[in-house]
C-alpha cells in the first residue's frame, strides 16, 4: 500500500501441493508466493490511498508517528482463519466497535475490503506489519508488476520447472464467487488466460460484518465476566 500490488499464496491456488503448505506462512518461505501482480480494478488499488490511511488511523493507530512509508500486509484471503479468545481480547471492545461502524453503513462498503487485509494487525497489536512482516515474501518489483494473466502463467511455469507438471493453477480454489478458469502445466499451449476483470478480488463484505459482530459479542462477554 498504497499502490495495491499483490502476491498470492501458491498453496491456495494449487491442490494438491504439499510443499506449498504451512501454517501461518508457506512452508517454502518466499517461494511459496506468486510473483507480484496488479489489477487496475481491485479495491486495494482503486482505494489504495484511503486504505493506507484507514490502516494507520483505525487499525495500527500510528497516524501520530508521521510516516508516509509504504506498508505491506500479509493476510488470509477471504478472511478465512481461526483466532483465539485471548487474541480477540487483546483489543478493547471500543476498538472493534469503531471498525464495525465503517462496515455498517452500506451493503458492500469498501472498508470491508480494507479489513480483509488487516485482520492480522487487528489481532496482533504488539506486532503491526508496518514494523515487522510475519512471513517472508517475494521482493517487491522494481518495475511494473505482472498482470493477473501473467501471474498465472508465471506460476504455472514455476511449477513445471519444479517438476510438478501434474499440478494445475485454478482460480476456483479461491472462492465460488470467482469466475473459474484453469491454467494447466501439462499443455501450456491451451492455456486460457483471463483479463484483469476476473482477478481474485471479490470479497463478501457480509462475512466481515458477521466476524466483527462475533468479536463484539466475545468482547462483551469478557467485559460482563469482569463486572
Amino acid at each position: 500500500l498504497p499502490a495495491g500490488s499483490q502476491a498470492t499464496r501458491v498453496g491456495l491456488m494449487v491442490k494438491p501441493l504439499p510443499s506449498a503448505r504451512g501454517s501461518l506462512c508457506p512452508a517454502d518461505g518466499a517461494d511459496g508466493w506468486t510473483d507480484w501482480w496488479f489489477s487496475a480494478v481491485h479495491p486495494h488499488h482503486t482505494a489504495g490511498h484511503e486504505m493506507y490511511d484507514f490502516y494507520r488511523r483505525h487499525v495500527a493507530q500510528t497516524v501520530r508517528e508521521g510516516g508516509g512509508q509504504p506498508v505491506t500486509l500479509a493476510f488470509a484471503q477471504g478472511a478465512r482463519f481461526a483466532v483465539s479468545r485471548e487474541r480477540i481480547r487483546a483489543r478493547p471492545r471500543e476498538y472493534y466497535s469503531n471498525l464495525l461502524s465503517f462496515v455498517s453503513k452500506q451493503t458492500d462498503p469498501v472498508e470491508g475490503y480494507f479489513i480483509e487485509a488487516m485482520w492480522y494487525d487487528i489481532f496482533h497489536p504488539e506486532a503491526p506489519q508496518s514494523k515487522h512482516l510475519p512471513c517472508s515474501l517475494m521482493p517487491l518489483p522494481k518495475g511494473t508488476p505482472l498482470t493477473v494473466g501473467e501471474m498465472y502463467e508465471d506460476t504455472a511455469r514455476r511449477l513445471r520447472d519444479a517438476g510438478l507438471a501434474a499440478a494445475g493453477v485454478s482460480s476456483d480454489t479461491f472462492s465460488d464467487a470467482y469466475s473459474p478458469y484453469v491454467v494447466t502445466t501439462d499443455v501450456p499451449t491451451t492455456t486460457t488466460v483471463p483479463d484483469d476483470s476476473r482477478a481474485p478480488a471479490k470479497v463478501c463484505s457480509a462475512h466481515g460484518v458477521s466476524a466483527l459482530l462475533a468479536l463484539l459479542a466475545c468482547a462483551g462477554a469478557h467485559l460482563s465476566s469482569q463486572a
